[in-house]
């Protein structure tokens, strides 16, 4: 296999390779506190991810659940909402304990189960606080 080159002959650069002062900034060092407070970070996280999974089984559960005499249709969806609207404030602030440059994802994601869990509730209890 022959090597890219430029039109002047030099050899190409690829263009996903970071440069030195690129790669000595991210090799950084992680000091003993950044660690404590990313195992915090990952406590919170967990416990969410644990809420968003009881969640999803509530969810996909629900019907057979209500066909097993175990729980009511709307309790289930209601609590399956209200786990994930928790999941995803536990994500927001779990991000007390993140690095600067990796709290854009977290504030998407908790904002999107936030918003879920919201717009879930809001539609489950509506017909029920009407009708």
């Amino acid at each position: 296999m022959s090597r890219k080159l430029s039109r002047s002959g030099k050899k190409k650069k690829s263009q996903y390779r970071k440069t030195a002062k690129e790669q000595a900034e991210m090799a950084k060092e992680v000091t003993p506190e950044e660690r404590g407070m990313e195992k915090k970070r990952l406590r919170f996280n967990g416990v969410a991810l644990g809420l968003l999974t009881a969640a999803l089984i509530l969810m996909l559960g629900a019907p057979t659940f209500d066909r097993m005499g175990f729980l009511p249709y709307q309790a289930g969806t209601i609590l399956a909402y209200v786990c994930s609207l928790v999941a995803g404030a536990l994500m927001l602030y779990s991000l007390k304990y993140t690095r600067e440059e990796k709290k854009t994802t977290g504030r998407i994601t908790g904002g999107l189960m936030v918003g879920v869990g919201l717009i879930g509730l809001i539609t489950t209890l509506s017909p029920l606080l009407t009708g």
